[in-house]
């Protein structure tokens, strides 16, 4: 019998995404930390195309990724098994890797000028 794409989701691919690279008492990044890299830049090239001023574009970014990481809560909460629970110290890594990713695309669009 197929499997459906949130048993995939669930299983294989969640476990692949999920393995850790760096593990440490101070460091977490594992495959998923890609995805939050490459969100982070995304999410600041569309906050470029609406906002004009550099100190909020960086605000605005951290309070999404911050929110992002409050939806993943509220839906492992409801019993949801789409996200898996993280630890804090992968939850700060994502906040960090994310603002890294919009960090770039701000350093590459400042040098174009």
């Amino acid at each position: 019998m197929a499997m459906s794409f949130s048993e995939f989701w669930v299983g294989p691919l969640a476990d692949f995404f999920n393995t850790s690279l760096i593990h440490n008492s101070v460091v977490f990044i594992d495959i998923y930390s890609i995805v939050h890299f490459i969100t982070g830049f995304l999410l600041m090239f569309l906050i470029f195309k609406i906002f004009k001023k550099v100190r909020i574009k960086f605000f605005i970014l951290f309070l999404v990724v911050i929110l992002w990481e409050v939806f993943e809560l509220a839906v492992i909460a409801t019993g949801s098994s789409f996200f898996r629970l993280d630890s804090k110290l992968n939850a700060l890594w994502d906040l960090i890797i994310g603002m890294m990713g919009g960090y770039l695309y701000w350093h590459l669009k400042e040098k174009r000028k």
